[in-house]
């Protein structure tokens, strides 16, 4: 569930152009439910060896480049921060 909630996230990345306030908000409010304790609890979890088998290696590669600040859109790093920029601005 959390692999694909950061899939969908990563592709709304991927098609924002900065644009559209709608898709923009949409980020940012999934950055912060993936970024909530008990989430980056479970990514954490999800990451350690023993249980890398119960994702596929795309799904930990998403959730590798999240913990470290990224999204990853087309192969290409993606800084979360460009959004977190924007939800400071709004808080």
């Amino acid at each position: 569930m959390i692999a694909a909630s950061l899939s969908i996230l990563n592709s709304s990345v991927v098609m924002d152009d900065g644009t559209d306030p709608e898709r923009i908000a949409m980020i940012q409010r999934g950055i912060e439910q993936l970024s909530s304790k008990d989430i980056t609890t479970q990514i954490d979890l999800l990451l350690e060896d023993k249980n890398s088998g119960l994702i596929d290696d795309t799904s930990i590669s998403m959730l590798r480049a999240f913990r470290e600040g990224m999204f990853i859109g087309n192969g290409t790093p993606i800084p979360v921060k460009c959004y977190y920029r924007s939800i400071s601005k709004n808080l």
